[in-house]
């Protein structure tokens, strides 16, 4: 068994910017197959998302676990279950916040549920270079996902993650798999 920690929107779900209406919800291409590859594989799944759209008063804390909760039922149709979701719903600019990414928060609360992770064999999907050194900073692996609103090849950050041995590129979830399952 290894775990698998996803980023939320752009990974398990199409980014529409702040994503917390179920009638905006979609599943990415690739997501479902490549989810049931790594499943197939042993992984075990988690999800850690930055929610600062509740500290924005956009949505309610309720509205994003209804969304959770819909996410949750889409991908258990096709028999993936996810073990455990932590969130950050901070600004990005709350000082004393633990949890936003590229801090690691999210991961200990995930562990507080479930137990110790084996970061050595644990990998995380995200589409920013925060998802990525957050994994990373634990010992583990990370597969990002281009999308050019949230990186570019000219971000010193994200030079730094491409020179990484334990950091790859891929342009969805069904080719990060195969990043994590060769």
């Amino acid at each position: 068994m290894f775990d698998v920690i996803c980023d939320r929107d752009g990974v398990l779900n199409v980014d529409v910017g702040y994503a917390h209406r179920i009638e905006d919800f979609a599943i990415p291409e690739g997501a479902v197959a490549g989810l049931t590859i790594l499943r197939d594989a042993g992984a075990r799944f988690f999800i850690v998302t930055g929610q600062s759209g509740i500290a924005r008063r956009m949505y309610a804390e309720e509205q994003m676990h209804a969304f959770n909760r819909h996410l949750q039922e889409q991908y258990r149709q096709h028999g993936i279950e996810f073990a455990a979701i932590a969130f950050c719903p901070h600004y990005p600019a709350v000082s004393d916040c633990t949890c936003r990414k590229p801090k690691t928060g999210m991961l200990d609360q995930i562990e507080a549920m479930i137990g110790p992770i084996d970061w050595d064999s644990a990998w995380g999907i995200g589409d920013k270079h925060s998802d990525s050194e957050m994994i990373l900073s634990k010992g583990g692996r990370a597969v990002l996902l281009p999308d050019t609103r949230y990186w570019s090849e000219n971000d010193p950050k994200l030079a730094s993650l491409l020179n990484n041995p334990r950091h790859f590129v891929a342009n969805n979830v069904l080719e990060a798999a195969h990043c994590i399952i060769p």
